[in-house]
């Protein structure tokens, strides 16, 4: 079975092998150590992205490894994997006008329900930004 959706970025086999044993990845799945915007979007993706990448995924899914100091820019063995591995954690990354879109989006639905409370998300964060 391949696993169209989600994308592993890392360059370590033994992570993949990890992510299947905790059962994020099952059969084959998209394994990259590097990418650009074109290769995320959309897209869930499972590894450390930059946070202008993590915004054009669908989300983002991070098992941190909490390596010594020694053992950094190593290749892991899975035993490594498993004892440095922290708990999975999904993510959705929004930039600023994403998060406004979304939120007026959901003050209309909500008043369209009949609820009336309103918080102007721009005027909100353009002053929290020209502020501090």
């Amino acid at each position: 079975m391949v696993d169209n959706g989600t994308l592993v970025v890392t360059r370590h086999a033994a992570y993949v092998e990890y992510l299947r044993e905790i059962g994020l990845v099952s059969g084959e799945v998209e394994v990259r150590e590097h990418v650009g915007p074109h290769d995320v979007a959309g897209r869930d993706v499972i590894g450390i992205l930059p946070l202008y990448l993590a915004a054009l995924a669908e989300s983002v899914t991070t098992v941190p490894l909490n390596t010594p100091q020694e053992l950094r820019s190593v290749e892991l063995s899975l035993e490594q994997v498993r004892l440095y591995a922290g708990p999975a954690t999904t993510y959705r990354v929004f930039t600023q006008k994403q998060f406004s879109r979304a939120l007026a989006t959901v003050a209309e639905w909500a008043q369209a329900d009949g609820c009336s409370a309103f918080i102007n998300w721009d005027a909100a964060f353009e002053k929290k930004v020209t502020h501090e």
